[in-house]
């Protein structure tokens, strides 16, 4: 394990503990405690955490229809070593103890489900799809026992949702609160109502609430496209870098262009396999007169298309939960929960792209030259600034719409045959659906212009100048018309029957069976095409389509195909083509003939997934030398069949196979002193392999020339876990706790490079958008079974409210947590380890909370929430670019208040990211500015009625 460095926040929770040994002596002089609100919140789950066997934490809601935060992420980010991942700003998925979102399993209301929306066709869980006001506690759970189902690494995260007869009053409630963002302008409403109700007996009850919200985020800031060097090519080839006489039209412009040949194997050739410095692709070479120099070049790093990015997003949600119990005696219960959400994600990017050195082809950085004057910082070795020709530019309108359906119902009995034999059983089904109904893009592209690109002031904001009139619409012609509309359906069958048997006061013993049967479905159509001609012959020309009576020559641009469209910098106004004229003009999707919608084989694949399991647990509650002692021991077998289909090479290919797994689990908690847990678990644990990654078919960017191919053999990942802790309770509502935990990780599949054409990776042609040829780069990224490699960390918690001090301090509480992860994954093999720290895990994470209530009715609370940079990606195993694609480290600051007129009306004030921090994405030790998007500061000001 690494060495752990002292942070700020642990130092303060270490000079805030002999503070607790006054307030504990003050306690007795207090005969009684009342708390509401949001302290009542924290209360509920201390008392949650501390009756726990092994490591929980949870978030309870302050009241019916009032959980403490907005989003349901966002809430989990206060929680020790649970990070969240954003977009547009807010919480989207979760990390718990640096592993990654799909390590952990999320169940509502006791059932296993997936809910995913745009871009997640994995695992994870999507929490922005769901509005935080239906549920009423969160509980992640950080250790197994045999009880829990199978399928986690990171953690089993449960989310409640109201049930009618958990309380004996009867509750009805609206609220309705409105948005604002300082960035977008844009006015945000929220709705809630919901209602709570039981008959006299309190033998039957219905639940019920609904919620509606709709926000714009405008996001702005800048992507270069990842920076990258030219890819070195075959070490086992030879090559020469010769000069050729510039062109007649490239000396008319005092140009000097210079292009590349490959002769003969000779001796004076400059390339060899022992010098590898002066061995490039040859078409990726950015051109320079001077040979030196122009290898020079060709191994810095330089953007791949700096540009401006303006995005919008429109999100409307909607949620429903229902819920009914009926309990016909004292020993059974029956209930019926459902949970209906949708989420319509609409999403704008407007760019303007110098897009030739993304491009590897003769179409690419081949025709690009440097002109004199280019700058490298050494320090980073990047090409920071450079006045470039020969650049072919984009103007590129993106437009997304995707409606995401969930549905989950469930039925659960609950029956005690007698005083010591009970039963539960459950049964349910739940769906996600996403569609993608539209995901179009009109390009407009001007061929060999000049440009100037200035990163040494601003890495997030970079000077660009071009040499052409860009707002004129004259200067483009269309260039390549995209529409991917997409189908994801995930559909997930739980059915499960657990006994206990309370064999004495001491011990008690479960045992139960489980079926499971997950199903994932995907489907892109394409309609790609490339309206004019990438080559020379000539540059910008319209292609000569194979379909007969297919012609593509009307590709100019007039006034009535867009409009101008300054980016948010106020750099470069542009002439921008609104995608459905463009469309129209070039009859782009109502002509089947020139335009067929095609299945994109790649993305075509499905995964089917039948789990069962079965397992024994034993609890006992006794006394260790007079100390009380509790716990449990067992074990869960599971076996997975699991069936793939894929498209390989044009047919679809379906593969079978079965695996098995013994999970044995033990949970331990010693209680020394009154105020005193010490807890020990260790487990055996497994997390089943991404869904891409299983399908024998392959994800295919054109775009970005990546072709990711699927393994229906990857193994599980499997790990050993420890969890050691030592909580002190020294108040009634005060903790302050210290966990280690450990992770060996025998399996984690891994992702290998290599470089191939078109034409090797084994696909239809139909499936490549030119301006693809079949000699074009791809980088093909593949998983296989991986060699594993640990983690370890440690987690501080404290947890006080201030019953200390002068009066008006005794109205203030705080809640702090730290934790510190550091582990080791070998993405290269038992030979040849390759050591890198696992994606999604952040080396330092922490969240203080001071918060404030007094008998006045009045609340409030100030956060901070930080999580250091983390690894999202790694690049190719070559000279191609800076290593790993990281975030930049972030701290958000958030607010919320309250104010309770009487016993009906409360108003509400929150305030989300204060200090407008962005979303930033690096890359690796060089921290070049890969990616940086900004979403401003939101404010939400609200009122609830309760009758």
């Amino acid at each position: 394990m690494s060495k752990f460095k002292i942070n700020p926040l642990v130092l303060a929770i270490a000079v805030a503990m002999p503070t607790t040994v006054y307030a504990q002596a003050q306690e007795e002089a207090i005969d009684e405690v009342v708390v509401s609100g949001f302290r009542e919140s924290l209360a509920n789950a201390l008392s949650i955490k501390k009756d726990a066997v092994g490591s929980v934490d949870t978030i309870v809601a302050e009241d019916i229809g009032d959980f403490p935060d907005n989003n349901l992420a966002d809430a989990m980010a206060r929680l020790p070593g649970v990070n969240i991942d954003r977009t547009g700003g807010e919480g989207k998925s979760i990390s718990v103890r640096g592993l990654s979102a799909q390590f952990s399993r999320v169940r509502i209301n006791g059932m296993e489900t997936v809910a995913t929306g745009y871009g997640n066709t994995g695992r994870a869980f999507d929490f922005n799809i769901f509005a935080s006001e239906l549920f009423s506690r969160i509980d992640v759970n950080k250790t197994m026992k045999a009880e829990f189902e199978e399928g986690s690494l990171g953690a089993t995260v449960d989310l409640h949702t109201a049930h009618p007869l958990d309380s004996a009053k009867e509750t009805f409630l609206v609220s309705y609160t409105q948005g604002y963002n300082d960035l977008s302008k844009a006015s945000d409403p929220r709705f809630t109502a919901l209602g709570s109700m039981q008959n006299e007996e309190g033998t039957f009850g219905v639940a019920a609430s609904i919620a509606v919200s709709k926000r714009s985020i405008t996001q702005q800031g800048h992507n270069s496209g990842r920076w990258e060097a030219n890819t070195p090519i075959d070490p086992t080839k030879n090559y020469a870098a010769v000069a050729k006489t510039p062109t007649a039209a490239a000396k008319a412009a005092q140009l000097n262009h210079w292009a590349v040949v490959t002769p003969a194997k000779t001796a004076a050739n400059l390339c060899s396999a022992t010098l590898l410095e002066n061995c490039w692709n040859d078409a990726a070479f950015i051109n320079y007169k001077d040979t030196a120099e122009r290898n020079t070049l060709n191994k810095a790093v330089h953007p791949r298309f700096p540009r401006q990015m303006d995005r919008e997003i429109d999100i409307e949600r909607l949620g429903f939960t229902g819920s009914i119990q009926w309990k016909p005696t004292d020993d059974t219960k029956l209930t019926l929960d459902v949970l209906d959400a949708s989420l319509d994600f609409d999403q704008r990017d407007v760019n303007l792209t110098p897009i030739s050195l993304a491009r590897t082809g003769a179409t690419g950085r081949a025709e690009t030259t440097v002109l004199p004057g280019y700058v490298i910082n050494p320090a980073n070795n990047a090409l920071v600034y450079a006045k470039l020709s020969g650049v072919d530019v984009r103007s590129e309108n993106f437009s997304a719409d995707t409606q995401t359906e969930f549905h989950q119902a469930s039925l659960s009995l609950e029956h005690r045959f007698n005083d010591s034999l009970s039963m539960k059983a459950l049964y349910g089904t739940s769906k996600a659906n996403t569609e993608v109904t539209h995901e179009s893009t009109a390009i407009l592209e001007r061929f060999n212009a000049g440009l100037t690109y200035d990163y040494r002031l601003n890495a997030q904001d970079p000077t660009l100048v071009y040499d052409f009139d860009l707002a004129n619409p004259s200067s483009w012609k269309v260039s390549e018309l995209r529409d991917r509309p997409t189908y994801t359906t995930n559909t997930f069958d739980n059915a499960s029957v657990d006994f206990k048997w309370e064999i004495n006061d001491t011990f008690s013993a479960q045992a139960g069976i489980s079926n499971k049967k997950f199903t994932h479905d995907n489907l892109q159509m394409t309609r790609d095409n490339a309206i004019i001609n990438q080559g020379k012959t000539p540059q910008g020309s319209a292609v000569s389509p194979t379909q007969a009576g297919c012609t593509f020559q009307s590709i100019a641009v007039d006034t009535s195909m867009g409009s101008t469209f300054t980016p948010s910098n106020g750099q470069n106004p542009f002439f921008l083509g609104n995608i459905q004229q463009v469309f129209d003009k070039m009859k782009f999707m109502n002509d089947d003939v020139c335009f067929p919608l095609r299945v994109n084989a790649s993305s075509d694949r499905s995964v089917e997934e039948e789990s069962n399991g079965y397992f024994a647990q034993g609890n006992f509650a006794t006394e260790l030398m007079d100390m009380p002692f509790k716990g449990n021991l067992g074990v869960r077998t599971v076996t997975t069949d699991l069936t793939t289909t894929g498209v390989v090479a044009g047919a679809d290919n379906t593969v079978k196979r079965s695996y098995s797994d013994t999970l044995p689990s033990i949970n331990l908690s010693l209680t020394p002193l009154d105020s005193v847990t010490v807890r020990a678990s260790w487990a055996k644990v497994m997390s089943r392999p991404s869904l891409p990654g299983l399908t024998p078919g392959g994800s295919l960017d054109n775009f970005n020339r990546r072709f990711t191919p699927g393994n229906p053999f990857l193994d599980p990942f499997r790990a050993d876990a420890i969890d050691m802790s030592v909580d002190w309770y020294f108040t009634e509502e005060g903790l302050i706790s210290l966990a280690y935990f450990q992770k060996d990780i025998e399996s984690f599949p891994q992702s290998s490079t290599a470089v191939k054409t078109f034409t090797e990776l084994g696909l239809p042609a139909s499936v490549s958008s030119l301006p693809a040829a079949p000699t074009e780069s791809y980088t093909v990224s593949s998983q296989s079974n991986g060699e594993g490699g640990k983690l370890d960390g440690i987690e501080v918690q404290y947890q006080q409210p201030f019953t200390f001090g002068p009066t008006w301090l005794q109205d203030f509480g705080i809640k702090l947590n730290y934790t510190k992860i550091d582990s080791e994954l070998n993405v290269g093999t038992a030979a040849l380890p390759r050591i890198v720290s696992l994606p999604g895990q952040s080396d330092d994470s922490y969240n203080g909370t001071l918060w404030y209530e007094n008998d006045s009715g009045f609340q409030g609370r100030v956060s901070y929430t930080y999580r250091s940079g983390y690894i999202t990606a790694s690049t190719t195993a070559s000279l191609a670019g800076p290593g790993y694609d990281t975030t930049e480290e972030v701290g958000v600051v958030d607010a919320s208040f309250s104010y309770q007129l009487n016993d009906n009306l409360k108003f509400t004030l929150d305030l989300i990211n204060l200090n407008d921090v962005s979303e930033t994405l690096l890359q690796s030790d060089y921290e070049l500015v890969d990616t940086e998007l900004k979403s401003g500061r939101q404010v939400y000001l609200g009122a609830s009625y309760t009758f």
